[in-house]
């Protein structure tokens, strides 16, 4: 079967994928060591958007405390929508509200 562009293509995208991922999994692994939460978060999230071709993404963490999910990290969001999620209080029926609730897994 002869290989064709779109397939070569395709197998350069996989790669690049791939190599990313390597690269994400290096991260996550120092997170497990570091001494700055906030520093190899910004890192994680910069790999993540990389790895999905993103243009924004963000990490929430769980607030004991509020019992709300908090963006410790973004990129690409508009202040507006960050005071909108400041303010997302524990509404049963927003997924944000649900996640802490259910450990992270889809209600």
């Amino acid at each position: 079967m002869p290989v064709t562009s779109t397939s070569r293509e395709n197998q350069r995208h996989l790669s690049a994928k791939w190599t990313r991922c390597g690269g994400l999994h290096k991260l996550v692994s120092r997170l497990l060591e570091c001494d700055d939460l906030q520093s190899s978060l910004e890192e994680v999230l910069d790999a993540a958007i990389a790895l999905l071709d993103a243009d924004m993404g963000n990490v929430q963490l769980f607030d004991p405390q509020t019992r709300r999910l908090r963006i410790v990290a973004q990129r690409g969001f508009r202040e507006d929508f960050l005071e909108h999620f400041r303010g997302v209080g524990a509404d049963p029926k927003r997924q944000s509200a649900r996640a802490p609730r259910n450990r992270g897994s889809r209600a």
